[in-house]
């Protein structure tokens, strides 16, 4: 998958792709801030 492609994808996508692919080693990271 190319990052371009990403910005279409919700976070549940992402993450159903992030986890299998990079399991244990798969970091995340939040501002918690409002969305743009």
């Amino acid at each position: 998958m190319k990052w371009i492609d990403f910005e279409a994808k919700s976070a549940e996508e992402i993450l159903a792709w992030a986890v299998p692919k990079f399991g244990s080693r798969l970091g995340l990271a939040s501002s918690f801030g409002m969305e743009d």
